[in-house]
């Protein structure tokens, strides 16, 4: 049983540049990245090609925050459900770049 790439206990703020490619979980959810609560996005994040056999082949959380000039992508990620993203109360964008490409549920 594989573990997703990073595990985040509470909330991840993020301004940088993060790219996630090729990550996998199985028997669980979130592929790439999974956050107990709130994950704020301010610079640019990627996922590319990642999976999970349960939920979110890019990431889980609670909520999501997109602000200002952020880039939130996702490329050919796969999951049971949730082809991309799994989450649990929200999702708000003010601002920023968000695209799903080629992402898909079995």
């Amino acid at each position: 049983r594989g573990s997703e790439a990073v595990f985040v206990g509470d909330s991840v703020r993020q301004s940088g540049t993060i790219r996630l490619e090729n990550c996998h979980v199985e028997g669980g959810s979130g592929g790439g990245m999974k956050v107990r609560r709130m994950m704020n996005v301010s610079g640019s994040m990627s996922f590319s090609s990642c999976n999970a056999t349960k939920d979110g082949g890019a990431f889980t959380a609670d909520s999501v925050f997109v602000g200002g000039g952020a880039k939130l992508s996702f490329d050919k990620c796969r999951a049971k459900a949730g082809g991309a993203l799994k989450l649990d109360m929200g999702f708000e964008q003010q601002g920023g770049d968000v695209s799903f490409r080629n992402c898909s549920t079995w």
